[in-house]
């Protein structure tokens, strides 16, 4: 069996709106409480570039952000151990 299918998916952004909206919450309500414009936290169901829109979504969902976006976690931490063997250079 391939890694790939056997590891986990991130959260399609349709059930983690559906997540806010059963705690009461709304993408555009959320943003609007970190002085954020409406649409701004959209940008994390999208983009993997948006750390903190990632930790806003997941505090609220009372979840770490690696449960709801494993793979762009296990991107950013294969990227990030790329260097970490390399030989330092003076």
């Amino acid at each position: 069996m391939s890694e790939a299918a056997t590891s986990p998916t991130d959260m399609h952004p349709a059930d983690v709106q559906a997540m806010i909206k059963k705690k009461g919450g709304t993408m555009s309500g959320l943003s609007r409480h970190y002085d954020l414009a409406p649409n701004t936290l959209r940008n994390a169901l999208y983009r993997d570039d948006y750390p903190r829109g990632e930790k806003i979504i997941a505090g609220f969902l009372e979840m770490e952000p690696q449960e709801i976006w494993p793979q762009r976690f296990a991107k950013r931490t294969t990227k990030t151990n790329v260097f970490i063997d390399t030989p330092h250079v003076a």
